[in-house]
């Protein structure tokens, strides 16, 4: 049976062999993939999390909406830029086309003009879908994001990065696993970004904890919440605020 060549798929098929791509993650993916469809016009390009999904669970239908109207299909983009990718490179990736029933007539040089043609095709289609949140309503067992972070992405995307999302096989509900890191600063890792956001939040923090906004006002929460850690609970205070973080 033959794959779709959704965007998920198109991602995973170009992943190895972008030409300036640092290296294989599937976020940079994503956005080098953004970048020269619109011809460096996106903008502001989505946070590290939301590039992620988008390569895990396909593209929007706002961003696929938003590529459209920056394309020049006459002169695109796409195609120069996958012209760049190496002669053995493009060999591989029309292989994979064949063997998946993409393109059964597919060879070497006709690669960047057929990936520039699905990409655009994905697009098209993810635009002109109707919305889901018009469709159905998820319940809580079948909505993958339930849980979001309490602090805004564009924030938590300079500290860390996600390295890999996926679903555990043996929880039979929808289900997903994200890791992090933090983003190294050259080597070793640098501390300072972290404790930026961890400080940036010990308001909000506090006042989750029971501090109320008036005892906050004119008073720094931090101070509150030494005394909160003294108190002996949590034993961790710092494992407790990136908890409440994430």
């Amino acid at each position: 049976m033959a794959k779709e060549a959704n965007f998920t798929y198109l991602i995973d098929l170009v992943n190895p062999y972008l030409p300036d791509a640092a290296d294989t993650s599937k976020e940079e993916t994503v956005s080098l993939i953004i970048e020269h469809a619109s011809d460096n016009q996106y903008s502001p390009m989505p946070a590290s999390s939301t590039l992620n999904t988008y390569a895990t669970d396909g593209i929007s239908r706002s961003a696929s909406k938003k590529l459209l109207n920056l394309i020049n299909k006459e002169t695109s983009s796409l195609e120069e830029y996958f012209n760049k990718i190496g002669a053995d490179q493009l060999t591989l990736i029309a292989k994979k086309l064949k063997k998946d029933g993409i393109s059964p007539d597919v060879y070497r040089g006709k690669v960047p003009a057929l990936l520039a043609n699905l990409f655009t095709e994905e697009f098209e289609k993810v635009a002109s879908r109707k919305n889901r949140r018009k469709q159905k309503i998820p319940t809580k067992s079948e909505d993958k994001d339930i849980f979001t972070k309490t602090v805004s992405d564009e924030t938590f995307s300079t500290v860390f990065r996600q390295v890999n999302a996926s679903e555990i096989d043996a929880v039979k509900n929808r289900n997903s696993i994200h890791a992090f890191v933090l983003k190294p600063e050259l080597l070793p890792f640098s501390y300072t970004n972290l404790k930026n956001l961890v400080t940036s939040n010990i308001t909000s923090y506090a006042i989750a904890r029971g501090v109320s906004k008036t005892a906050v006002v004119g008073l720094r929460a931090a101070n509150l919440l030494r005394k909160y850690a003294k108190s002996g609970i949590p034993n961790n205070l710092l494992g407790e605020l990136l908890a409440y973080i994430f």
